[in-house]
Parts: structure tokens; sequence; C-alpha cells
């Protein structure tokens, strides 16, 4: 995710014109290319994950026109760092874990994952996750997606 580059006038949405819209801070992109991916997706929401120089991971949420971040706890920068091991998409339906030392299964508070990692110069950027009901064609949504999320 160029977070030092405006947005592409293609996706500065909607009541934006397109011709003149620039991001102007990094804040500002993530923000907008959460909201981009929420509608596409149709999730309830959309976050992206990203690690720190520091080691750690920050975690930017975007809900009710409002972007907070927060610390990645352990989970959230594991599967991060899965999605961007695995340098592909990652949908997951029906997504369920385990407590640790058992195997039994629960399902999350979630009916479906999309993690979609950002990779610039062969360099993980970060992983936008979207999380809800999956859209039918997600598959088609994914092709639409991952043009414009490309560094």
């Amino acid at each position: 995710m160029p977070v030092d580059k405006g947005t592409d006038a293609a996706d500065a949405g909607p009541g934006v014109d397109p011709s003149s819209h620039v991001a102007h801070s990094r804040e500002e992109f993530i923000s907008e290319t959460l909201d981009w991916c929420a509608e596409l997706f149709r999730s309830q929401r959309a976050r992206f994950v990203r690690p720190t120089e520091s080691g750690g991971w920050i975690v930017y949420t975007r809900q009710n026109n409002v972007l907070s971040t927060h610390e990645a706890d352990y989970a959230e920068a594991a599967m991060a760092r899965a999605v961007g091991l695995g340098r592909h998409p990652l949908v997951v339906t029906r997504p369920r874990v385990t407590r640790p030392g058992t195997t039994d299964l629960r399902p999350i508070s979630v009916s479906s994952y999309l993690g979609i990692p950002l990779i610039s110069q062969d360099r993980l950027v970060g992983v936008i996750e979207c999380a809800g009901e999956a859209r039918p064609d997600i598959e088609a949504a994914l092709q639409v997606a991952l043009p414009r999320l490309e560094l």
C-alpha cells in the first residue's frame, strides 16, 4: 500500500471528484482504501494490519466512519503473517478456532474471512482483512480488487 502517495483517481469514491482527489495522509489513504474494500466485498468490517519497524504489528480498523488503531495481539499478528507468507488472498468460510492445548473446534464471531496480502518489492507491506458474510461472487470481486491493490 503506497502510503506516501495519493489514491488513484478512480478509487476516490462516491462524492469525490476523481480528477482532483489526493489523500493527504497515510491515515486518509488507509481509510479510503478500507472503505472501498468494505464496499466491494460487502464486508461488515475492513482492517489493515501492517508490520512495524520495531517488529510489532499495527491494526487499522475502519468502522462507523472512524479509523482507529491498536497494537495487534498475538492472534491478529499470526493471521496477518500467515496470509503474508502465503502471498495470495486467503478466503475462509465458516472459520473455526481451537483453544491452546485442545482439539476442540469452536466457531468465531464472523461467518467468513478474507485476507489480501500487499507485497511491494518482495516485502510484505501489510494485509487487508475483510470479515462478515462472504459475497457469493467473491472470486469476481477479488479479480476487480487485485489490480487496484498491486504495489
